[in-house]
């Protein structure tokens, strides 16, 4: 029995590590030889199995506090100072380099900074515009609706009110769908008219957006009728410039190309649908609104649940499809539908990027060419 734990006890001590068992394992052996030898050894197979585990307990705990005692050596051996003091040291010896040096120094930090700055520049405009998501409610499920030629499928060309009002009526994908132009208007209120840019729209837009104003009401159905008095929403620089930021918007009014028009309510700060608008105004005083021909509207649905992109372009095309039958002047015309996120990036995404890694490769050139400098100046200056 002792031969055979013995051996069991050597195959145990392979626990260690190495070092450790090369200058401990015979000593080691020799205490446990005579640890069978003594009266305190076990003499049955419960005292057996305590002694093992007790023993294997005494090898493991060893094992694990020699493997931390040797990486706590090699760290206080490649480390030997503190991380603050050895930052400090670093720093100290950048600045005497630097000192001596004040030529290269200016090139340096011209060079660095021009390269960071445009960055810094370049990742704010690509930020806003690719990874800030946009300002709406649920923006994944906003899709833009156009008008396409069915041997031109991906070609966008705007939408008439007629096939919107269609549109509208008939599909089955969208919870909602709202129709826009953007546009400019003048101010008639001065000597001389001021022009500013607007948009006109119908009142479901705001509601699919999920925008409310700050102040007063949003527009409502009742506002897009024709013979109804003319209403505006406006933006709050516009209110501020115009009124001075007074939230009691009754009563007052603004002239719009020669028309009074109510002020019903005030746009957020950051609300600028579709880019830069300060009035919104209803989609009725829109000429030849019912002309199919005139296709200069922006459509936009806020899909029901459930409905992945494809079904929501299979119905959509079904539907501007199935106008010819009735109307010949939809002869070979269809429709195609775009997140709009994608669509607000259509034709700028790859320009974005491309500028993007323009400006990363001016600072990994600004950061290459201070090593490369440094070296002339030490080999010059050598001579």
């Amino acid at each position: 029995m002792s031969r055979r734990a013995v051996r069991f006890f050597l195959i145990l001590l392979r626990l260690l590590p190495r070092d450790f068992r090369q200058a401990h394992a015979d000593g080691m052996e020799d205490a446990f030889r005579e640890l069978l030898k003594s009266e305190t050894r076990p003499r049955d197979l419960i005292q057996w199995a305590v002694f093992w585990v007790r023993v294997l307990q005494d090898i493991l705990t060893q094992a694990a506090q020699t493997r931390q005692t040797k990486r706590q050596n090699r760290h206080a051996r490649r480390y030997p100072q503190s991380l603050l003091s050895t930052m400090m040291t670093d720093i100290a010896h950048a600045v005497r380099g630097l000192a001596r040096s004040p030529g290269f120094t200016i090139v340096a930090i011209v060079s660095l900074a021009i390269g960071i700055g445009v960055n810094t520049s370049v990742f704010s405009l690509v930020n806003a515009v690719q990874f800030r998501p946009l300002p709406f409610s649920a923006p994944h499920d906003l899709f833009h609706v156009s008008e396409a030629e069915q041997d031109c499928r991906g070609c966008r060309i705007g939408m008439s009110y007629a096939t919107y009002n269609n549109l509208a009526a008939a599909n089955s994908v969208f919870s909602s769908v709202g129709a826009y132009r953007e546009t400019e208007v003048a101010i008639t209120e001065t000597v001389l008219p001021i022009t500013i840019a607007a948009t006109r729209l119908t009142p479901s837009v705001l509601d699919i957006l999920g925008v409310l104003p700050v102040a007063g009401r949003p527009m409502v159905s009742q506002d897009d009728q024709i013979g109804v008095p003319a209403v505006a929403l406006v933006s709050q620089n516009f209110w501020v410039s115009r009124f001075g930021n007074d939230i009691n918007i009754n009563g007052r009014t603004v002239s719009i190309n020669g028309i009074e028009h109510a002020i019903i309510g005030v746009m957020p700060r950051s609300f600028e649908f579709p880019e830069s608008s300060d009035l919104w105004l209803p989609l009725t005083a829109s000429a030849n609104r019912f002309d199919r021909d005139e296709r200069n509207l922006q459509v936009i649905g806020r899909r029901l649940p459930g409905n992945e992109l494809a079904v929501i372009d299979q119905d959509v095309a079904s539907i501007v499809e199935g106008i010819a039958t009735t109307d010949p002047a939809m002869a070979g015309k269809t429709a195609n539908v775009l997140g709009y996120r994608d669509f607000m990036q259509d034709g700028i995404s790859t320009a974005f990027w491309l500028l993007l890694g323009a400006a990363s490769g001016v600072l990994l050139i600004a950061c290459a060419n201070i090593p490369c400098r440094q070296r002339f100046h030490i080999g010059y200056t050598s001579q």
